[in-house]
Parts: C-alpha cells; structure tokens; sequence
C-alpha cells in the first residue's frame, strides 16, 4: 500500500537542502548526506525528521550512518524500503536487536 508522505512539501532534494540553512558547522553529519536520506532538519539542536515517514532522528554521531539510522528507527518507511530495499532493512532490524552501533560493513557481512 502507497501511503502519501507526511511532509509532501520536502519530498525533493532541493528542498529539504534548504531547511539545512542554520544546520550547526559542529554536526557530525553533513546536511547533504541527511537530506539524500530523506531527512529535513528542524530548525533545533541537531534533530531532522523524515519527509516520508515523519520519523525523527537526533543526537548524530560521527560514526552514523543516515541510511541504517534512518532503516534501524524506521523500517516501514517507504523512502527507505525504496532506496535499500527490504533485505537491506530487515537485515539492519536483526543487527540492531544485538548492536548499537551498525556499519554498512557489518549488513553486508550479513548479506553474503
């Protein structure tokens, strides 16, 4: 089932880049890599929201990846099944149930 997403008015790239305008220079992620995520940011601290889901994620650090954070809080968001495709975001739901931290080194570990 195609659900419309939330924050319609960020579903392209362009436009959520924009909302990274006061993004903070000491973030541990770049507004880039968020927004091809699917995240706009919100105007506070370090939190970005989800355009598809409206899932939100905050307190990045550097050694996140947008893409698994974004598959491991929300993995029934649509942008992500799209973009890693289910095997990908089912195999980062089993890794978060044993680790904290996951790699993009340690699903495709998990993959082979």
């Amino acid at each position: 089932m195609i659900v419309p997403p939330v924050r319609p008015e960020y579903i392209d790239l362009e436009s959520r880049l924009t909302t990274f305008s006061t993004w903070p220079d000491n973030a541990a992620l770049t507004a880039e890599r968020l927004a091809r995520a699917g995240f706009f940011y919100t105007g506070e601290a370090d939190c970005t929201r989800c355009f598809c889901c409206g899932g939100g994620v905050r307190n990045w650090r550097l050694t996140d990846n947008e893409w698994l954070e974004h598959a491991r809080h929300f993995p029934r968001c649509q942008y992500v099944q799209e973009h890693l495709g289910p095997e990908v975001v089912d195999t980062v739901v089993t890794l978060s149930k044993d680790y904290e931290q996951i790699t993009v080194d340690m699903v495709r570990n998990a993959l082979l």
